[in-house]
C-alpha cells in the first residue's frame, strides 16, 4: 500500500473516494484525517489577491512512498481553457475509466465494459467552461502519466429536457436541484460542484483522494474570496457531489456532506446486476 509523504513524513493513509467517477473504495480505508494541506500547494491556496493563472500552475506534489520506493509527483492547477489539445487529455481519460470501472464493478453495479468517459471531449464537457472552472492533476515524475486528479466549478442546473440535449444515461447522474439551504440562502450564496475525481487503482489507500479533496475545497474558498475581494461575514459556500449511494454515499456523510435527493435506477439500467442509487450530497464549506 503507498503512503503519503508531505515535508518528509509520512502519512498514514486517509480515507479516499471516487466521486463519479469512483476509484478507491471507502470501506477499505480508516477515517482519521480530515484532509493534508501540504507546503508544496500553499502557494495556490493562500493567493486570495491574485487572479487565476493565465498557463498551468505546477508545484511539486505529494511524495508517495510505495513497495519501498519514493516516487515524486508534480500537483498541476489547469483552467478548462488549458486543456483543449494538451497530450494528457487521453491518459487522463484512461485514468478516470479504469477507476470507475475497478471501484463500480467490484460492487456489481455497473459491468466491467462500461467507460465513464468515451472521448477526451466528453471529459473536457464534464469538466465545465463555467466562471472559475479548474481542475487538478497529479501526474509521476518518472512516467508523466497523470495518477490523480480532481476539479470543481460552479454549479448550473442542467436543462436536459427543454434543449433535447442528452440521453436517459447521460443524464444518470446530473444534478438538476440546488440543496435547500442554499435556495434558502439567496443570490448570495456560492454553489460550486466536485468533478472528475479518479485515483490510480495501484494506489487505493495512499491518501491522493482527501488530498485533492482538501485541495478543491481551499482553492474554491479563495477563488470566491478573491472575486468578492474578500469573503464576508455571513457569505456561504456550498459543495455539491454526485455518486452511487451504494459504493461511497457513507464514506461522504461521514465527511460532512448531508443528502439532498435521490434516483433509483433498477436492475438492468446500464447493465447493473443489482440496481443503483444515485445521491446527490452538499456541505457548507468553512472558510
Amino acid at each position: 500500500m503507498a503512503t503519503i509523504a508531505v515535508n518528509g513524513d509520512k502519512v498514514s493513509p486517509l480515507v479516499a473516494n471516487g466521486m463519479l467517477p469512483g476509484t478507491t473504495i471507502p470501506e477499505q480505508q480508516s477515517d482519521t484525517t480530515n484532509g493534508i494541506t501540504p507546503s508544496a500547494a500553499k502557494s495556490l491556496q493562500q493567493k486570495s489577491d491574485h487572479a487565476p493563472a493565465s498557463t498551468p500552475q505546477f508545484t511539486p506534489g505529494p511524495t508517495l512512498q510505495t513497495k519501498g520506493f519514493s516516487a515524486a509527483t508534480t500537483l498541476t492547477l489547469y483552467e478548462p481553457n488549458q486543456l483543449p489539445g494538451n497530450p494528457i487529455l487521453e491518459p487522463l481519460r484512461t485514468l478516470i475509466n479504469t477507476s470507475f470501472r475497478a471501484s463500480h464493478n467490484k460492487h456489481k453495479t455497473f459491468p466491467a465494459a462500461v467507460d465513464r468517459l468515451y472521448s477526451t471531449n466528453q471529459y473536457l464537457q464534464n469538466l465545465g467552461t463555467d466562471a472559475g472552472t479548474f481542475t487538478y492533476i497529479v501526474t509521476d515524475n518518472a512516467t508523466g502519466k497523470p495518477i490523480a486528479t480532481a476539479g470543481a466549478h460552479r454549479y448550473k442546473a442542467a436543462v436536459f429536457e427543454s434543449s433535447g440535449d442528452g440521453n436517459k444515461q447521460g443524464k444518470t447522474f446530473v444534478r438538476v436541484q440546488l440543496p435547500a439551504i442554499a435556495e434558502e440562502s439567496g443570490e448570495g450564496a456560492e454553489v460550486w460542484e466536485l468533478k472528475l475525481m479518479a485515483v490510480d487503482v495501484t494506489l487505493q489507500g495512499a491518501g491522493l483522494a482527501s488530498y485533492l479533496m482538501d485541495l478543491v475545497d481551499k482553492e474554491v474558498l479563495r477563488r470566491v474570496a478573491y472575486e468578492v475581494r474578500g469573503m464576508k461575514a455571513d457569505q456561504k459556500v456550498f459543495m455539491l457531489i454526485t455518486t452511487v449511494k451504494e459504493i461511497n454515499g457513507e464514506f461522504y456523510a461521514r465527511r460532512g456532506y448531508e443528502f439532498d435527493y435521490e434516483t433509483v435506477h433498477e436492475v438492468g439500467y446500464m447493465g447493473s446486476e443489482m440496481g443503483f442509487c444515485v445521491v446527490h450530497m452538499s456541505k457548507v464549506l468553512e472558510a
